[in-house]
């Protein structure tokens, strides 16, 4: 009885309180339960405003999803931001480059978790006012080369994040880069890039291609992720580890720099290593630590980020004292450095560090409150739209 009261109670609120209600709403929620309730509030539920923003993260689309999606209209002119997580349907190529096509203001496109046949048709397809692109653990069949045509319609774009694109090359970067104007770019998991397998390059090799490259197309870069894209290991008798100025170049190239990922790095850990046994002294470090935080801590308000999760204890520990080495009680910026287990790190500490340690599994020292995630990034579920 109560319930049939609370029912008929919201059914008396006004066409534009409800829609109030329905924003807080996820997007799924909308499509599986609340257009389902009743006409008006099917109708409701379709309103444009809530479809500014579509993050459908949480369903693996498939082709009859996405056909349903555009049947309804739920999806078009008005949106300006759209989050998807794809299935393993083997049509789902074509209806995907429809849904994009009836987006013409589309600013964000984020998917993720997937298979396609050609990856370059979706990108041709987006709109040239697109500023945030990710692809995310993307598995793509045929790496056909498109991208020059793809570079001309790039040129708004300033986010760029590929994690997990094995199958992304260098000859695809080159392309894909020129043109824009990035200041976000991640990497991750992209172990192709910067004369990796198959060419299999030494690791000094690499960190140059990657200087050089990444200077020349997108000098203004703030945050790089480069975690596990230099996982081979370092061939005995490599005498180019013996350059102590390896890792300074990153962010030598790159003087805009606030925000850095070498987690899982195999070959940057072996390259670190080396350095603590050979000197066993942390200073060794201070060099990539002045170019990196040095003039940039001078600024108020600023936060520097150093994530290096997955990396052993004493590689670690080395990073910690060199770059606590350059900071003072009276910095107005902080500086944060993300890894696994900080606790035990803490534990081989004299004195509380003046930076901020942060873990995937317990916080050290909290300072300050921890960036937020991007609903990008969200986990998707293992569920049906319909």
């Amino acid at each position: 009885m109560r319930t049939i009261q609370f029912f008929s109670d919201i059914e008396n609120l006004p066409d534009d309180l409800l829609l109030r209600i329905f924003s807080f709403l996820g997007h799924d929620d909308l499509i599986r339960s609340v257009s389902r309730v009743s006409r008006r509030w099917n109708t409701i539920s379709r309103a444009p405003s809530l479809w500014n923003c579509v993050n459908l993260s949480n369903l693996k689309m498939s082709n009859y999803s996405l056909k349903y999606l555009l049947r309804r209209k739920l999806i078009g002119p008005t949106t300006r931001a759209l989050v998807l997580c794809l299935g393993h349907s083997p049509s789902i190529q074509t209806p995907l480059i429809s849904i994009i096509n009836s987006c013409p203001q589309l600013q964000r496109f984020c998917i993720s978790h997937g298979r396609l046949e050609s990856f370059w048709p979706i990108a041709l397809a987006l709109p040239r006012c697109l500023r945030t692109l990710k692809v995310n653990h993307l598995v793509v069949k045929h790496c056909d080369d498109h991208s020059l045509e793809f570079r001309q319609r790039s040129t708004n774009l300033n986010h760029l994040d590929l994690t997990g694109c094995g199958w992304f090359a260098d000859r695809h970067l080159l392309r894909f880069l020129e043109g824009t104007s990035l200041t976000h770019l991640d990497l991750s998991h992209c172990y192709r890039l910067f004369g990796g397998p198959p060419v299999c390059s030494k690791l000094a090799s690499r960190l140059k291609l990657l200087s050089e490259r990444l200077s020349q197309l997108c000098p203004n870069l703030v945050h790089l992720g480069v975690c596990s894209v230099f996982t081979l290991t370092v061939e005995p008798g490599d005498e180019s580890i013996q350059n102590q100025s390896l890792l300074t170049m990153i962010v030598e190239s790159l003087p805009s720099l606030y925000s850095l990922n070498l987690s899982e790095n195999t070959s940057l850990v072996e390259y670190v290593s080396w350095w603590i046994k050979a000197k066993n002294d942390s200073q060794i470090l201070l060099p990539f630590f002045r170019t990196f935080i040095g003039s940039k801590m001078s600024r108020k308000g600023t936060t520097m980020e150093l994530h290096l999760n997955r990396w052993p204890l004493t590689c670690t520990h080395a990073m910690l004292i060199a770059a606590d080495a350059l900071l003072t009680e009276s910095t107005s910026s902080k500086f944060v450095l993300h890894f696994e287990h900080p606790f035990l790190l803490q534990e081989l500490l004299t004195s509380p560090p003046k930076l901020v340690l942060q873990g995937s599994l317990r916080t050290a020292e909290r300072k300050h409150s921890p960036p937020d995630k991007d609903p990008a990034f969200s986990t998707a579920k293992s569920s049906r739209l319909i």
